[in-house]
């Protein structure tokens, strides 16, 4: 369960949560000044950790540390507001995968969770979509198709839309119990959202 606020300096978060954090805030390393060749995505992976950004970031953050739990074919949507001249928008969505039963199979990979950020004029990001292609990509390529092998899936939008963003994380295959203090057969995960907040009209819905 969520900590009370007495409890906020003993909660440590999972290691799903930890690792998400870390990925949203990370600065990746940009191969128009390093270089195509030492910066693919397999080389830098998400970046370099930045502690100070994830500090700068805190209060324009939405983090769900495993509260949400899924199954098979369910689904959760948060909305996040950006305001104008946001930078950057990152989502990052992490989950635990459980050890496949034949390990020379593929994929390599029991559940499937995905990320799908959409923005106020509808434009739709899937998660890592264009991120791996030759030349790199920084940021996320809108379209596509959801992603089904990765157990890390992220969305960074340049310079964003000003407007109410619509984040969701659903849950195609849950194939075995991953959230075991559940009876149900379902899956936790953790989402991060950053360079949010701010400027938000609240006379509408």
């Amino acid at each position: 369960p969520a900590p009370s606020w007495n409890q906020r300096f003993g909660y440590k978060p999972h290691a799903s949560t930890a690792k998400a954090l870390l990925i949203n805030t990370a600065r990746q390393y940009d191969p128009a000044v390093n270089g195509t060749g030492a910066t693919n995505r397999y080389r830098q992976g998400w970046g370099f950790p930045a502690l100070q950004d994830m500090y700068d970031l805190r209060e324009r953050m939405l983090v769900l540390d495993e509260l949400e739990v899924l199954p098979q074919g369910g689904g959760r949507t948060w909305y996040v507001h950006v305001k104008n001249g946001t930078p950057q928008l990152r989502a990052t969505m992490v989950y635990t995968d459980l050890p496949a039963a034949a390990p020379f199979s593929g994929p390599h990979r029991v559940n499937d969770l995905d990320l799908k950020v959409t923005s106020p004029s509808g434009v739709v990001y899937h998660g890592n979509q264009g991120m791996a292609t030759l030349p790199i990509n920084l940021y996320t390529q809108p379209g596509g198709s959801p992603n089904t092998l990765d157990t890390v899936e992220n969305v960074f939008v340049q310079n964003p839309e000003t407007g109410l963003w619509r984040v969701r994380v659903s849950a195609p295959l849950v194939a075995l119990d991953q959230h075991l203090e559940t009876p149900q057969v379902d899956a936790d995960f953790a989402l991060v959202v950053s360079g949010i907040g701010g400027g938000r009209d609240k006379s509408g819905p």
